[in-house]
């Protein structure tokens, strides 16, 4: 048995699953959000192959030397086109207008559908750069935290500009909501 590693870059649902290969582990994620298998989940609409990443993560060992091989951040910037750029552009000014993790208000109703429809438009490289970026954008945190320690800010997001600068790749491919919770995440890491 091997383990893999599946996640839908729409609904940022991620989950490891053990099965021989990468049919059964997609029955396997199926029988997880209670389908018969993969092809009922399918029929129903739930859940297409095409856009899941499925990836082969054996061991802690192979799961070391896969974190190992995330692309930079930079580079993760670097593959995208100047479309796709000027896309999640518009998506981050959708999710960060009146973002609480500026400061805001809170988004209403209105701003939350439109970021979803912005969300929709970008290319699946744009997207997969996002998701990419985001686990990129952890490991450069765990790190900056232990090189410098933990920052004392008000706000998530004033610790990250803290620890990589605005400068940073991930300042053009994330929300601020992201990017606070790439904190908490990292903050997790780190303390624990």
């Amino acid at each position: 048995m091997a383990m893999f590693r599946i996640t839908d870059p729409f609904s940022g649902f991620s989950g490891m699953f053990d099965a021989k290969d990468p049919d059964q582990a997609l029955d396997a994620m199926a029988r997880a959000l209670g389908y018969r298998d993969y092809h009922h989940a399918y029929r129903r609409g739930k859940v297409d192959a095409f856009y899941l990443l499925i990836e082969r993560v054996d061991g802690e060992n192979d799961m070391k030397a896969t974190s190992n091989k995330r692309n930079p951040c930079e580079d993760i910037l670097n593959r995208l086109s100047e479309a796709d750029l000027s896309d999640l552009e518009t998506w981050r000014r959708f999710e960060d207008v009146d973002s609480i993790h500026l400061g805001g208000r809170g988004r209403a109703a209105w701003q939350i559908e439109a970021a979803q429809r912005a969300w929709n438009l970008l290319s699946i490289e744009a997207q997969l750069a996002f998701l990419d970026m985001r686990h990129a954008v952890v490991d450069d945190l765990i790190s900056a935290m232990r090189d410098v320690g933990i920052p004392e800010t008000d706000r998530d997001i004033d610790a990250v500009v803290a620890l990589l600068g605005h400068d940073h790749p991930a300042f053009r491919v994330m929300p601020a909501y992201a990017l606070a919770s790439a904190y908490l995440e990292a903050l997790d890491h780190v303390e624990a």
